[in-house]
């Protein structure tokens, strides 16, 4: 399902798995 990798990725990065390169950063902190 490479629809909901972006979907996610633009909605919410909550399952960043795939490029976890800036969005991690930025999610790793406010997730964290």
């Amino acid at each position: 399902v490479p629809h909901q990798d972006t979907v996610v990725h633009h909605g919410g990065v909550r399952r960043m798995r795939r490029r976890p390169a800036a969005s991690a950063s930025t999610s790793s902190a406010m997730q964290e």
